[in-house]
């Protein structure tokens, strides 16, 4: 570093200037033979050797340059004789302390500034002497593109192996970022390296080099372990940048990385990133109070089955209650919790939140399990997830079949194998696992089979589309029969009409979740919404006239009849004629399976036979939504 070298001559010449000082004060005025310029030269080379060499170098210095002023101390001495065998050997004793304080002084130096500018286990420079080099390319060349390589993993590997294999590999890490040849390689931290890259090199041609080094595997001690890597890149823009400033955006961009599936990301510097930086210092703290203040909430969203329409689980989902009453939605804070790590104590505060309300839907009678999706950061080892849902699922003595994890399929693709064994943990406790948004990542069904699954929850974005389009309905289908095949149940979401559920049943779908059943609810109204859903109070009759005289007992309090068309007495149209014009508000269901129905229904709700109990059920509320 150009200020640490100027720093290290600016004190070498003052040992040499205190040298000289001494040994003038020693000789001239004791022995008054030899003048100072003599003296500053005799010291001079020895005091220059010691500090730029070492201790062994400023002694070997001074075997050489005593015997020189020993015999200066023959000639130009007054009295010679003894008293210039004295002086020699006090020169002899200075010459060598000298030597060797310099050397001491040196190394001690030399030491602090490795400690102070350098990590101790690489040798690399640190995050203080990268960020010195950012702001020197920025002074003087204007430009700047950093490089942030992040190891996965490392704690794991310290965990299991112990810390001399971590350090180990971090070593061989860095000798193979150093070999890609980049430019200057810094450690900045645990399990982050910094490239300061010259060159032209595109973002993706940096990027895919600085994952190359993750390509083989790492041979600690004679064990062979694969580990994963992110990239983060970020360059300068102009004059306004500040190398604080491009650090943090790579900084971001790294952060980014660890949930892409490209494994990099890069960092555009925009107008006003100063500003949008100082607004998500002030999000990040509203949410951290908000947190504090218990302004979360959960509202659950049911999930149906499909074949009988009961309830068979709530998936938990938080919201952000402000002070004025306005809910903050998700999309607007969970982004901001992933990306500074609130998003692993809010999943802690979530878990204990819908394992409480689950709870008290048990001791109520009701059979439906909760289910909370769980982020990637949450899966890793530091977060102890197993141990965390361990103690919550005893605080509120719940069964562990009453809870469901769900995680993305992104976020599964991560770190599979942590993932698999987060998964197999929770399983072998009984807790029911999925993996959610399927058809949104990068994965296969093939793939997702190596995790220890119960279901598969098809995204929104291929339920809503089937119906319009024949690729999409089979994807649908095809993810349906491959999940079956695989032992997995399938859910999907985002159903919102009749006609979608009926395509899902005629599919096999398992069980659906949207707003054709209900949209999100408070916690409160999830057992109230229960007691309405235990089903119709159905009365049965035999015959259309019986079925009049039930009418004219409950003096048409009734919401809706559902008859067949061809009765033993009368026609189901006839029926649903004289039921209107005694009871205009009553609603009719005509059923057949004659294509002939459809004339006799004279506008009439008709349900073409055959058709599923869900189907029904979901006929059923079409009419009286309508």
């Amino acid at each position: 570093m150009k200020s640490q070298k100027k720093a290290s001559w600016q004190y070498a010449a003052l040992v040499a200037t205190a040298a000289w000082a001494t040994y003038v004060a020693a000789f001239v005025p004791v022995f008054g033979m030899v003048d100072d310029v003599t003296a500053a030269l005799s010291l001079l080379p020895v005091v220059l050797a010691a500090w730029m060499r070492g201790a062994r170098a400023g002694v070997l210095s001074a075997a050489v340059t005593i015997p020189v002023n020993a015999l200066l101390f023959q000639i130009v001495g007054a009295e010679g004789g003894s008293s210039a065998v004295v002086g020699g050997l006090v020169a002899a004793a200075v010459f060598a302390l000298a030597a060797w304080g310099v050397g001491h002084l040196r190394d001690a130096n030399r030491r602090v500034v490795e400690l102070t500018y350098h990590e101790a286990i690489t040798g690399l420079p640190n995050r203080v002497a990268f960020l010195q080099e950012i702001g020197s390319s920025l002074t003087t060349g204007g430009a700047a593109t950093l490089v942030l390589v992040g190891l996965e993993g490392l704690e794991e590997v310290n965990e299991t192996f112990g810390f001399q294999v971590g350090d180990d590999i971090i070593r061989e890490l860095a000798r193979r970022i150093r070999f890609l040849g980049f430019g200057l390689v810094a450690r900045l931290s645990d399990s982050a390296f910094g490239v300061l890259a010259a060159g032209g090199a595109s973002d993706e041609s940096l990027a895919n080099a600085a994952l190359s080094v993750f390509e083989t595997p790492f041979i600690p001690g004679g064990a062979v372990l694969r580990l994963a890597g992110h990239a983060g890149i970020a360059r300068s823009a102009g004059s306004g940048d500040s190398a604080s400033e491009l650090l943090r955006r790579a900084d971001g961009a790294l952060h980014r990385a660890s949930g892409s599936a490209t494994r990099w990301t890069s960092a555009i510097r925009k107008e006003g990133s100063d500003r949008d930086h100082a607004s998500r210092l002030h999000a990040v703290a509203a949410l951290q109070s908000a947190m504090a203040r218990g302004e979360l909430l959960l509202h659950f969203q049911p999930v149906i089955g499909v074949s009988d329409s009961a309830a068979r689980c709530f998936e938990a989902l938080v919201r952000w209650g402000t002070p004025d009453g306005k809910l903050v939605p998700p999309s607007a804070f969970i982004p901001l919790a992933e990306q500074t790590g609130l998003i692993v104590p809010m999943t802690e505060w979530v878990l204990d939140e819908a394992m409480r309300n689950c709870a008290s839907w048990m001791a109520a009678g009701q059979q439906a399990f909760v289910a909370v999706n769980i982020s990637a950061k949450s899966f890793a080892p530091s977060a102890r997830l197993v141990e965390v849902i361990r103690t919550l699922l005893d605080r509120h003595q719940l069964p562990a079949s009453r809870l469901g994890i769900e995680i993305t399929e992104t976020d599964a693709m991560i770190d599979p194998r942590q993932t698999a064994q987060v998964l197999k943990a929770l399983k072998d406790i009984g807790v029911k696992t999925a993996v959610d948004d399927f058809g949104t990542g990068y994965s296969s069904l093939g793939y997702l089979n190596q995790l220890p699954l119960d279901a598969v929850k098809i995204d929104r974005s291929f339920v809503q589309r089937m119906l319009t389009d024949a690729g999409t309905a089979t994807i649908v289908r095809a993810a349906i029969d491959l999940s079956h095949a695989l032992g997995l149940e399938t859910v999907a979401e985002g159903v919102e009409d009749a006609a979608m559920l009926k395509r899902l049943a005629h599919m096999g779908c398992d069980r659906a979740q949207g707003y054709l059943f209900a949209k999100p609810m408070p916690a409160a109204d999830v057992l109230p919404w229960l007691a309405r859903q235990t089903g119709f109070n159905v009365l049965n009759a035999a015959t259309a006239s019986e079925a009049l005289r039930i009418c004219a007992e409950y003096d048409g309090d009734l919401d809706l009849v559902l008859s067949d068309v061809f009765l033993t007495d009368w026609r189901g149209n006839e029926l649903a004629d004289r039921l209107r014009m005694t009871y205009p508000n009553l609603k009719v269901v005509l059923m057949s399976a004659d294509p002939a129905a459809k004339a006799l229904a004279k506008g009439t709700s008709l349900l073409a036979k055959p058709y599923t109990r869900a189907e029904l059920v979901a006929h059923v509320r079409d009419a009286l939504a309508a």
